[in-house]
Formats: C-alpha cells, sequence, structure tokens
C-alpha cells in the first residue's frame, strides 16, 4: 500500500482549487496539464505513467494499492466540487498530458472542425482501435482533454499522438489523403484502392462538413459510406469508424 496519503476535508483547500482549474482548456494547456474522473480512466492513466496524483475515497484505497504516486483522500462533498457528471464514482487524477511524436508507420486522422464532445470521443476511441495512432486537431475543433471526449475516449486519448495545429497548413504536405464531403464529388470507400504505405483521412464538422480552406487545399480522393436515399447523412463519428475500419482491414 502506498503510505504517501494525506487526507483533505476542505473544498477550498489548494491542490482542490487546483485541480478543479484543469478542467478549463485555457489552464491545461498552461498547465499540459488535465483532470480526469473515473476508474477506467484512472487506471489507464495509472497504466500509461502519466497520473501525478490522486483524489478518492478512503474506502476506495484498497484499489490503489500499487500505485506509486501521492494519493489524497477526500469526502462527498469535494467529489461533488471536482465532477462533472451526476453519479461520480469518487475517483480523479491529475495526469501530465504526453507529448507522443507522430508514428510514420501509422495513418493519421484530421479532425476539421468537429464541435460535440461525444463525437470527438468516438472518433479518438475508434482511431486508438483501427490504427490510426496520429492526431491532427484543426483549432476549429473541440479540446481533446475536454471532460466529456475523455470520457467518451475512455481515457484512450492519452495513448494516442496529438498535433493541434492548422489542418490547411498540414495537408498542404501530404500524401495519400482521403477526405469525405457530401457536396463534391466522391465515389464508395470500399471501391477505392488503399496503398500499402500510411494514408491521411480527413473529416469535417458535423453540419458544415470540411470547411472550405481545408477541402481546397485537399489533393486527395473524397470517399463516401453509401446509404438508403431516405438517410441524408450518417453521424460524423459514426462514418469516420466504419472508414477506419476499412482502412485498418486493408492495412
Amino acid at each position: 500500500m502506498n503510505r504517501a496519503i494525506q487526507n483533505i476535508v476542505s473544498r477550498d483547500n489548494e491542490k482542490i482549487k487546483y485541480a478543479t482549474k484543469l478542467k478549463e482548456a485555457r489552464f491545461q494547456k498552461q498547465e499540459q496539464k488535465v483532470l480526469i474522473e473515473g476508474w477506467n480512466i484512472v487506471q489507464e492513466a495509472i497504466n500509461s505513467q502519466i497520473a501525478m496524483e490522486i483524489f478518492c475515497l478512503e474506502q476506495d484505497l484498497t484499489r490503489l494499492s500499487d500505485v506509486t504516486c501521492p494519493i489524497y483522500t477526500i469526502n462527498a462533498s469535494i467529489t461533488q466540487k471536482l465532477s462533472d457528471v451526476e453519479t461520480s464514482q469518487s475517483v480523479f487524477a491529475i495526469v501530465k498530458i504526453p507529448q507522443n511524436a507522430f508514428d510514420a508507420a501509422s495513418n493519421t486522422l484530421v479532425l476539421d472542425g468537429i464541435q460535440d464532445p461525444g463525437n470527438l470521443g468516438t472518433l479518438l476511441r475508434s482511431a486508438s482501435a483501427f490504427g490510426f495512432k496520429n492526431i491532427v486537431i484543426s483549432t476549429g475543433t473541440v479540446s481533446p482533454f475536454n471532460q466529456k471526449v475523455i470520457r467518451s475516449a475512455q481515457g484512450l486519448v492519452f495513448q494516442l499522438n496529438l498535433l493541434q495545429t492548422d489542418a490547411k497548413t498540414f495537408l498542404q504536405q501530404q500524401k495519400n489523403v482521403y477526405f469525405t464531403h457530401l457536396h463534391t464529388d466522391a465515389v464508395p470507400y470500399f471501391s477505392v484502392n488503399i496503398p500499402t504505405t500510411p494514408a491521411i483521412l480527413v473529416l469535417g464538422n458535423e453540419g458544415k462538413g470540411i470547411s472550405h480552406d481545408v477541402l481546397t487545399s485537399v489533393a486527395g480522393q473524397n470517399i463516401i459510406v453509401p446509404m438508403q436515399q431516405s438517410t441524408e447523412s450518417l453521424n460524423v463519428a459514426v462514418a469516420g469508424s466504419i472508414l477506419m475500419n476499412f482502412f485498418y482491414q486493408k492495412h
């Protein structure tokens, strides 16, 4: 059992105030840290060795017997302050945001203007499952360290190689680019010959699709998921997951 355990009883404790601020995107960027919540996600951070401090109820200490970072026991009142969900699992961790370099042998997912945290989290979870280890997060996309994104991705965001940059600038230097956009000529995804070398898949905003600036910079193949005419379009997370699975099977 880790003996570096302290008890915090006040919601106004400086560590609790600091942890609470780590839910804010601006503070996350400044500190390069984020607060996470939930047993599965915290365990993922422990396994990845990025957990810096853990907060939990005293009754749950036995679940952290092998943890070496500092642990703080808290009460229900503090749990309510730290939590963003209605029914909290009462375990939190401050984690260091990893700076993972791009993997030249991996496929890349470029996300242009994805605004719904649930969609982004699902896409990141699918990217992890289907071998898209490199993720380009455009300036118009919700933060990958948004609390809802982290929960939806089940903490797998920390295993991916994230680059937050301008998508247009990034794509101008790339080959083997595929994108999905409903308002230009496209072919069914399964009719495309996927190269054996790593590919790049570009997905756009839930309502508007890929932005004009990015679309005009893409020298690639527009692919779509065919569907019944009575269905206008698929959710971007669903379509993106189908396409990533197709690339995964081809590689």
